[in-house]
């Protein structure tokens, strides 16, 4: 396993460099994107632009490391009678390799003393990284001061759309509650007119008849207000039918008014007295059973508390 490792990490090491190096170039040629330092100052990118190349020197160092120590460790193992079965890191600080036996060994791990000095030789061996010269740090920063500046333009052209894009749907919405307002105005003053309240009773007394309507109660305000007052258990009906029945009638009888956003619809049941008046407890006549006089029958029979009447 160990030569192994030593090589792939070797090889992920020197992918990362060679990604980095077409990041730096991607920077000259204006094909890397510059949206992390957009509006970085000079001396920022300055920062920023040594920091890639140091980063960029490291990983070449890492490579030349892990290449060295690979080509020892696969050297050794070569001249073994059986595979490596080393699965544990190899400690270079110290004299002589420190890995337990691994299983199924018939003694520690083969790296001796002397496979462990040349292993610390070939790592020492590797130059340190060194900083950056400051030409390739000014042109790097340079070009990315060039990039930065296209996205910045790039940038307050889209800010500037965005907020224009802004601006036109506050107009469209302020266009829209203006027409409301209007609509709403010419709702209110049809709704004041005695037309309106003679067609509305006379439709609403036909179309509610079976279902307990009492009257009605036009209110003209900010938006005009049709009160429809009835009694019984009809509160469904009227809500999820009737409604939008008398709502498309109103549409079509008084266009271009009456548009359903002009004017709104409630529904107020009224309630009976359980009694009759009278003097004293108990006093007066009893009220007349709903359930009786709707449906013709009543759980409670001869012994109901309300008067029975078709």
């Amino acid at each position: 396993k160990g030569p192994r490792l030593v090589v792939a990490a070797a090889e992920v090491a020197a992918e990362a460099k060679a990604t980095l190096r077409r990041y730096i170039n991607g920077v000259f040629d204006r094909t890397s994107s510059g949206f992390m330092w957009s509006y970085a100052s000079k001396e920022e990118i300055r920062q920023q632009a040594k920091h890639l190349l140091l980063e960029e020197a490291l990983l070449g160092e890492s490579v030349a490391l892990l290449e060295a120590a690979g080509r020892v460790w696969t050297s050794k193992s070569k001249n073994m009678s059986k595979p490596c079965k080393i699965s544990t890191v190899h400690r270079t600080g110290v004299l002589g390799c420190l890995c337990p036996r691994a299983p199924g060994a018939d003694v520690d791990c083969r790296f001796g003393p002397k496979d462990m000095a040349a292993l610390r030789a070939a790592v020492a061996s590797v130059p340190a990284a060194s900083v950056a010269d400051g030409a390739s740090v000014e042109a790097l920063a340079s070009a990315m001061w060039d990039v930065a500046q296209a996205e910045r333009i790039v940038l307050e052209q889209e800010e500037r759309e965005a907020e224009q894009a802004r601006l036109r749907k506050r107009a469209e919405r302020e266009a829209e509650q203006q027409a409301l307002m209007l609509l709403r105005a010419e709702t209110a003053k049809q709704a004041q007119t005695p037309e309106f309240h003679a067609w509305v009773t006379q439709y609403l007394a036909e179309a509610l008849a079976d279902y307990g309507y009492l009257g009605v109660d036009v209110r003209a305000c900010s938006t005009t207000e049709i009160v429809i007052k009835y009694r019984g258990q009809h509160g469904q009906f009227l809500n999820q039918v009737f409604q939008a029945q008398f709502k498309a009638e109103l549409a079509r009888r008084f266009a271009p008014n009456f548009k359903p956003k002009s004017f709104s619809i409630f529904f107020d049941r009224m309630k009976e007295p359980r009694y009759g008046k009278g003097n004293g407890k108990g006093g007066g006549e009893a009220a007349v059973c709903f359930k009786f006089r709707d449906f013709g029958f009543c759980r409670f029979g001869a012994s109901c508390r309300f008067r029975h009447e078709v």
